[in-house]
Parts: structure tokens; C-alpha cells; sequence
């Protein structure tokens, strides 16, 4: 669980879906991939949350890379 803003930390480091303790978040990948379920503060909608997570394996997000950035940046550079 998280009331973090940059949600997509812990995902990206533990590989681990996440219930959102806010109504709404600005990384709307994590929850559209099902890697995240927001909850707010709502305790019927956090156990829920909870529930629905638990033995899901999401696919991470592609949109904020594969974590490899600077080694792609750097067979282009090398490949040109």
C-alpha cells in the first residue's frame, strides 16, 4: 500500500502490485496494466484492493522503460 505520488518507484524496485491509499494518481499506467487498484482511505475498498491483488503477477508498464535506458542510449550512440 502507498500514498506515494511517484507510485511507479516501489513498483518498478519490488515488482509487486500496489493498493493507492488516494482517490486518484497521475501514474495512470501502473493501474491501467492492474499492476496498482487505488482505494483512497476507504477501509471496505482497501481490503477489497487487497483481495483483488494478492496472488495477481501484472505486466509491468512499458511506458517507463525497461530499466535499461542508459544501455540502449549508449549501442545507439556506438551503432552510429
Amino acid at each position: 500500500m502507498s500514498s506515494l505520488s511517484p507510485i511507479w518507484k516501489p513498483w518498478r524496485h519490488y515488482k509487486r502490485p500496489c493498493v493507492i491509499l488516494r482517490p486518484e494518481t497521475e501514474w495512470k499506467e501502473i493501474v491501467d496494466c492492474g499492476a496498482a487498484l487505488l482505494a483512497d482511505a476507504d477501509p471496505d475498498r482497501i481490503i477489497d484492493a487487497c483481495q483483488k491483488l494478492w496472488s495477481v503477477q501484472p505486466t509491468p508498464p512499458t511506458a517507463f522503460g525497461d530499466g535499461h535506458a542508459a544501455e540502449h542510449i549508449i549501442v545507439s550512440i556506438i551503432s552510429h
